[in-house]
């Protein structure tokens, strides 16, 4: 587990996944808005405050889980020892 935290679930890896899901999906959320009457602009506004929760979820849910007791009794896979 320790060893996920510090090699794939972080920031540099997740970010910008996200963020070219977010742009992949901008064109069609305004078409959507647009379909349903809504606006697109606020739809977009709502993608990216979605966006913005989902990096802070997983800055803080790593940070959480790198805390516990249990996975910082474990060596660090940087640090093998």
């Amino acid at each position: 587990m320790k060893e996920i935290l510090e090699k794939d679930y972080t920031e540099s890896n997740y970010f910008p996944a996200l963020e070219r899901t977010q742009a992949l999906l901008e064109p069609e959320i305004k078409l959507k808005a647009v379909a349903a009457g809504e606006d697109p602009g606020m739809a977009v506004q709502t993608l990216q405050q979605n966006v913005v929760s989902l990096k802070s979820h997983l800055k803080k849910r790593r940070e959480y889980l790198m805390e516990q007791p249990e996975l910082k009794a474990v060596a660090s896979s940087k640090n093998p020892g």
